[in-house]
């Protein structure tokens, strides 16, 4: 079922457009597949002999990733039910939500960790679904390869800078010609930026009007260029805690 914030202040309103991406791949995934890898863990219906059959919860950080998983692989039916809905609150504090984030990035890490291979096998049978779920998950990946690329250029940019400044002795003439070919390198790498958040924007926009979530375009510019970041990188420590098997913090229950 759907996931909704009580919409109190700055966090909630952020947090509301996480909830909104997990319901809209939720709702995508039932009516493509009729399957989901994964189900919201703060309210889900399963029968009892399904629950039985797949063995219940495993004694994993994130058990709502692990149970929609194992009901995927077992071939159990799915159906997200957008006109049946719970409020949560949001954590209270950006104290609270950073520690609930690093949980849940630890819970994800060791969830891919665990079924790599399933994983690996779903996204060469399902490519546009799994960039979908990507991009709705964390948008700020967009930004993340963009500035990649941006470094990239400017690196080598810096260097041809060096070396043909030091061969011809710091000609003006040159100069002006670098710095002209650094801005249109710049530019060109830019604009692509622009249009994925545009686009974005649009994906994300089309989701709340079909889900029926509140959408405002500055909250929403806000979720993308400054929260999802930090989810991102909450996510790559999170993956390289889990890698170097680094133990969860005892005071988390699994």
């Amino acid at each position: 079922m759907s996931k909704r914030v009580f919409r109190k202040g700055v966090l909630s309103r952020l947090v509301h457009y996480d909830y909104l991406s997990y319901s809209a791949i939720n709702w995508v995934f039932s009516r493509k597949l009729s399957k989901c890898l994964a189900v919201n863990g703060a309210a889900f219906a399963i029968k009892k002999s399904a629950f039985e059959k797949i063995g219940g919860f495993s004694r994993v950080v994130c058990e709502d990733l692990d149970i929609g998983t194992k009901s995927y692989l077992h071939g159990m039916k799915y159906k997200f039910l957008n006109n049946l809905y719970v409020y949560m609150p949001a954590p209270p504090s950006w104290k609270t939500w950073f520690k609930q984030r690093r949980r849940w990035g630890y819970g994800a890490a060791q969830w891919i960790f665990k079924y790599w291979k399933e994983l690996a096998k779903f996204v060469k049978e399902n490519p546009l679904l799994t960039i979908l779920g990507l991009l709705m998950l964390i948008p700020s990946l967009v930004i993340f390869f963009t500035f990649i690329s941006l470094s990239l250029t400017l690196g080598e940019y810096l260097v041809v800078t060096f070396i043909l400044l030091t061969a011809l002795k710091y000609d003006p003439i040159l100069i002006i010609l670098v710095l002209i070919s650094l801005g249109y390198s710049l530019h060109r790498n830019l604009v692509p930026l622009i249009i994925a958040t545009a686009a974005i924007t649009a994906v994300f926009y089309y989701f709340a009007r079909k889900l029926e979530y509140e959408f405002k375009i500055y909250e929403f510019l806000l979720y993308y260029f400054i929260y999802s970041p930090i989810w991102l990188l909450i996510l790559i420590l999170s993956f390289i805690r889990v890698s170097t098997k680094r133990e969860p913090p005892k005071d988390w229950k699994v």
